[in-house]
């Protein structure tokens, strides 16, 4: 068992995203298990919609923008602080 990387339950039976490397259902894949199935080879290339969207966004050689980088949760501690005194 494993669990789905968009809906958080365990499923028995899931696709893995070569990019981010997070196990998705079929229903939360996008991809349906036949279609995932006739991709044949292609299924370890096979990345989630949120993967296929960020490589979208960003072309090759181009620098990231500043707001991709992932929070800490210090930082994340730090704003909710902030909005509770608020």
């Amino acid at each position: 068992m494993v669990v789905c990387g968009k809906c958080c339950e365990e499923v028995s039976s899931a696709i893995q995203c070569s990019a981010c490397r997070k196990f998705f259902d079929y229903p939360c894949s996008g991809i349906t298990e036949i279609g995932y199935r006739k991709l044949g080879v292609r299924q370890s290339s096979w990345r989630c919609v949120s993967c296929k969207m960020s490589q979208q966004s960003t072309r090759p050689g181009s620098p990231l923008p500043e707001t991709t980088r992932q929070p800490t949760l210090d930082n994340v501690m730090i704003e909710l602080k902030k909005l509770f005194l608020a």
